[in-house]
C-alpha cells in the first residue's frame, strides 16, 4: 500500500471509513459533530455541510490536533463562509496529534468519508504542521483536486512535488512568529 511514505509499507493499510456516527459532545455552533469509525480506530470530526453541492474541503489543524486551524477560531469561520459559498467543509481531529503518518491517516479518512458521500474530488486544506500532513495526504489521494498550506512546515512536506499535476497553494505571512516565510519557500 503506497500511503504516506510514497514506498509500499506493510504497517500501513489504507484508512476506510465503515460507518459514521452523530456525536453531540462535537457539535459547534455551525458545524455538526461526527464519529467516522474507521478501519484504524475512531476519528472525531465537525461537518460543516452545505445542501445542495457537491464541493468538499478536508480542513487539517496544526501539531496539537483539535479541529481549529491558525488563530484557534479561524477554521470554524472559514467552514461556515465556505457552507454559505456552497462548499462543504469536514474539519478531522486526530488520533495522535505529533505523527505525521497516523495524522496523514486521518486526512483520508476525512477524503474517504466525502467519497462515500458522492462529493466530487476535494480540496485539502492544512495549517502550520496540517500543511505537511495536507501535502501528504494530498499526494496520496487520487480523490484529492488540490491542496493549501498555511504557513506550513516544511518537515514532511517533502512530498510537495507528488502533488503535481493537481494544484498546491502554499501561503505563509512574511512576519510569521513561529515558522519563517523560508519554509513557504523551501515548500
Amino acid at each position: 500500500t503506497r500511503y504516506m511514505t510514497g514506498e509500499v509499507d506493510q504497517n500501513i493499510s489504507p484508512m476506510r471509513v465503515d460507518r459514521v456516527s452523530l456525536d453531540p459532545m462535537l457539535d459547534d455552533n455551525n458545524g455538526q459533530g461526527l464519529t467516522l469509525h474507521t478501519t484504524h480506530g475512531d476519528l472525531g470530526a465537525i461537518w460543516h455541510e452545505a445542501p445542495e453541492s457537491l464541493q468538499a474541503v478536508v480542513l487539517a489543524s496544526g501539531s496539537g490536533g483539535g479541529f481549529n486551524g491558525p488563530g484557534r477560531v479561524f477554521y470554524t469561520q472559514f467552514a461556515e463562509d465556505l457552507r454559505q459559498i456552497g462548499i462543504s467543509a469536514l474539519r478531522v481531529d486526530y488520533r495522535h496529534p505529533a505523527d505525521l503518518i497516523p495524522r496523514g491517516l486521518d486526512v483520508l479518512g476525512g477524503i474517504d468519508f466525502l467519497k462515500s458521500k458522492s462529493y466530487g474530488p476535494v480540496v485539502v486544506v492544512g495549517h502550520s504542521f496540517g500543511g505537511a500532513v495536507a501535502i501528504a495526504a494530498g499526494a496520496a489521494s487520487p480523490h484529492c483536486c488540490g491542496v493549501i498550506s498555511l504557513a506550513g512546515q516544511t518537515q514532511g512536506a517533502y512530498r510537495a512535488g507528488m502533488v503535481s499535476p493537481r494544484p498546491l497553494l502554499i501561503v505563509h505571512g512574511e512576519r510569521d512568529t513561529r515558522l519563517p516565510v523560508l519554509c513557504a519557500i523551501q515548500i
